[in-house]
């Protein structure tokens, strides 16, 4: 609570909102499995400090009383252009309102996985069956960093860990975008208060 209390100090705009804890995972025959439990981002906020920031994910177990969520970080590419024949990777510097990584720069779009929200119900509505929704967040965190609402490729690269930002493992995938580097300068917005300033590596 402490802990708390001071991060609210530094940014007042920040949610202790739901997120879904890694308890378990395995990948089998190339498919990544993981079971989750209930966390707050208070709460993680509180792990993430006190943590160690790095993780081996072959040797080290998930900590049951840690609070480790399932988040996403994707490299986002333009379509090709003549000054880009290879596309564009957008990269954004995150702002001082940030919760964390204030001033650093980062590939977008990143976030976390809300139980609350980013599932997808398949079938009959009324039997109530919904399931995660990784694609589902990343378009979300796409809109909210950087204005975009679509992209025409989505291939996951892995589960990785992140020790310099988020601190923890996350899974990393690749969009790819229908427009140019040209046709986006200048008209990336950040929706939220994540991200300070746009720029694009070749």
């Amino acid at each position: 609570d402490e802990n708390w209390r001071q991060e609210l100090i530094k940014n007042p705009n920040m949610f202790a909102g739901p997120m879904a804890s890694i308890k378990y995972f395995e990948v089998k025959n190339g498919v990544l499995c993981f079971s989750l439990r209930r966390t707050r981002f208070d709460t993680y906020s509180y792990f993430r400090r006190a943590g160690p920031g790095e993780l081996n994910l072959k040797k080290d177990p998930l900590d049951k009383d840690g609070s480790r969520p399932v988040s996403m970080g994707s490299v986002t590419v333009t379509a090709p252009s003549q000054a880009f024949p290879s596309g564009a990777i957008i990269v954004g510097k995150r702002s001082q309102n940030a919760a964390f990584g204030q001033g650093k720069a980062s590939t977008l779009p990143s976030g976390y996985f809300n139980p609350d929200v980013d599932r997808m119900v398949v079938g009959d509505s009324a039997k109530e069956r919904s399931f995660v929704s990784i694609r589902l967040t990343t378009i979300k965190e796409m809109v909210e960093e950087t204005g975009i609402e679509d992209y025409e490729t989505f291939n996951y690269l892995g589960l990785i860990n992140d020790s310099v930002l988020s601190k923890q493992p996350l899974i990393a995938m690749r969009l790819g975008l229908a427009f140019t580097k040209e046709e986006l300068e200048g008209t990336l917005k950040d929706m939220g208060v994540e991200v300070g300033e746009f720029s694009f590596v070749s």
